[in-house]
């Protein structure tokens, strides 16, 4: 008997049960659109009606691990992005753990390797890095994109022939300058990663980001583009990266390989029970693929609103004329940003006025957060472990006091983003 053959519930039942449900989740949802909420948000969820109804379907057929449903959602997603392979996985964190796992299991990478990163950066970048013994090494944020400074990444690299890979972040949702990285990879034979985590719909050229790279990395946490509760995304066209990645997310099993493969390879042992690779368990259950494959169908939208609410942003700003005390993003003109959310940076306050600043607009109901983690390589646990930088990460450290983000997520209305750069501007103008 099949691992996945037991005993299925009866259809009619199923199918009786799945029509009451929907009346009343459906039903349950028109409620709530109606309700609305006295603060604005950093995050909404984009999880509604359909996605509770495919994942209440897939429970009750009584679908749970890792089986057919995540090889839909799988291809759906490298069908949308154009990538040979994509594998699920539990989280946008282990996603980047899977792939440097990979890496170091193929001997791609070494410990004692150097990996280029962003200070502008979030942990789960830089600590798979660390936990595989390989050094990463911060470099500054560039002071148009915000993304990894690529000058002083190129000035480094023509001195330090050290720089095995660059883990880069399309940061916010905006991408990095695709066409630099590729040079850069050139001629100085790098592997380019791309943590593109929080930037799912982004493009440079019309091609998504996370597909540039050897590995791509995405993350559907719930307050990110699209959701699956918790969950990730790999994309790679690389045969021999998918194959591993599959081993190590399922304990380093071979259970996804051919039953004939696995016993002309390795006679004498049970092939439901073979292990290649030091793994773990970074599966995505089926009721959460169930979500994904719901949530890919809204991605357009999702996206295509944040993309309104910034430009609605940009526009508010010159409006209130706060352009002079207000800096953003840099977008370059063939790449599309997703907004992961709306960092803005105040060149000219002093820390502590930037704090009354963010405070003020939480106690008028607008919530803001730090631009990612600041600069990562002063944060605390850094003084336990081997690192290094670049000589200068001042823009990085300037944003680590003087920037913040705003809500940007789809289910902002017009009014509300009027509200937020209204009571942004009083605060700069008047409060101060």
């Amino acid at each position: 008997m099949s691992y996945f053959d037991y005993d299925r519930p009866n259809s009619i039942l199923l199918n009786e049960t799945l029509e009451n449900l929907t009346k009343i989740i459906y039903g349950f949802y028109k409620e709530e659109q109606n309700k609305e909420d006295n603060v604005i948000r950093l995050h909404q969820s984009t999880l509604g009606a359909d996605e509770l109804m495919a994942f209440n379907e897939t429970f009750l057929s009584g679908n749970f691990t890792m089986g057919s449903i995540n090889k839909q959602y799988e291809t759906n997603y490298a069908n949308l992005v154009g990538s040979s392979f994509c594998h699920t996985c539990n989280s946008g964190s282990s996603a980047n753990l899977l792939v440097i796992s990979t890496l170091l299991a193929l001997g791609r990478l070494k410990p004692g390797d150097h990996v280029a990163v962003p200070a502008l950066a979030w942990s789960t970048t830089i600590f798979p890095l660390i936990q595989y013994g390989l050094i990463p090494v911060f470099f500054d944020a560039d002071k148009n994109d915000f993304n990894i400074n690529l000058d002083q990444l190129t000035n480094y690299c023509k001195v330090n022939n050290n720089i095995k890979a660059i883990f880069v972040i399309h940061t916010y949702g905006n991408p990095a300058d695709i066409d630099r990285l590729k040079e850069l990879k050139e001629e100085f034979n790098l592997i380019i990663l791309e943590d593109t985590c929080e930037s799912m719909g982004s493009t440079w050229n019309d091609k998504h980001t996370g597909t540039f790279g050897l590995v791509g990395t995405y993350s559907t946490y719930f307050s990110h583009h699209i959701s699956t509760l918790e969950g990730g995304l790999i994309v790679t066209d690389d045969p021999e990266i998918s194959e591993v990645i599959q081993s190590i997310r399922s304990h380093g099993w071979l259970r996804h390989k051919s039953v004939k493969e696995l016993i002309g390879k390795y006679p004498g042992y049970d092939p439901s029970f073979l292990f290649e690779h030091v793994g773990y368990n970074l599966r995505l259950s089926e009721p959460q693929a169930a979500i994904g494959i719901e949530q890919l169908k809204k991605l357009d939208s999702i996206v295509n609103a944040r993309i309104g609410n910034a430009n609605k942003y940009n526009s508010l700003i010159e409006q209130y004329n706060l352009s002079k005390y207000i800096r953003i993003q840099k977008v370059y003109p063939n790449s599309k940003s997703s907004w992961f959310g709306f960092p803005i940076f105040l060149p000219d306050k002093t820390p502590q006025q930037v704090a009354t600043i963010r405070n003020y607009l939480k106690e008028t109901g607008i919530e803001n957060r730090p631009f990612l983690c600041g600069d990562f390589s002063s944060q605390p646990v850094m003084n336990k472990v081997k690192y290094l930088q670049a000589p200068d990460l001042s823009f990085a450290k300037q944003l680590h006091t003087n920037s913040f983000a705003l809500p940007c997520h789809n289910g902002l209305s017009e009014k509300q983003l009027e509200y937020v750069v209204d009571k942004l501007s009083y605060s700069i103008t008047r409060l101060l």
